[in-house]
């Protein structure tokens, strides 16, 4: 009985101690700027797992502002930090908060991840459907990089059907 009590609060001091260093985490992050999270997840590519903490971070602190472009920036973070099975989930998040900031290049951009994402799961008319969204937003801006890409992958996405 004395083991299993012994047992017991070591196990409750170990959670409470791990519960303490994550509060300590995030409200050390808390604190930065949005151009922080963005630089500290392109030093860390080859390290997803400390990236997706970050990313985390971001998202965090960009729900709780109600700041819906910079928790669309935050979920395409989350997009290159995670595994590749959930980058449909997280675009979907992308896209919602992208049409939330009613930016046109930050939407185009979200329906041309969709786009590219089914693309590579070889779901070509899904991809096609959001290119040519992705066309009609980036059309309204002036980001001639991403107007010219999404009117590739169209011509493209239509060769091969």
């Amino acid at each position: 009985m004395k083991q299993y009590v012994i047992f017991l609060s070591t196990l409750c001091c170990c959670i409470t101690a791990k519960a303490y260093s994550n509060n300590i985490t995030k409200d050390s992050l808390s604190n930065k700027d949005y151009s922080y999270f963005k630089n500290k997840i392109n030093e860390l590519k080859a390290d997803s797992t400390t990236a997706k903490v970050y990313a985390k971070a971001w998202l965090h602190k960009a729900k709780k502002e109600k700041n819906y472009r910079e928790t669309a920036h935050a979920y395409r973070g989350l997009m290159y930090a995670e595994d590749k099975k959930h980058l449909l989930k997280y675009s979907d998040s992308l896209l919602l908060e992208s049409l939330k900031s009613k930016d046109n290049g930050l939407i185009g951009n979200a329906y041309l991840t969709k786009g590219i994402i089914y693309y590579n799961q070889k779901e070509l008319k899904k991809a096609l459907d959001f290119y040519i969204q992705a066309n009609a937003f980036l059309h309204l801006t002036k980001d001639e990089y991403a107007i010219h890409k999404v009117k590739y992958s169209i011509a493209h996405t239509q060769n091969i059907i």
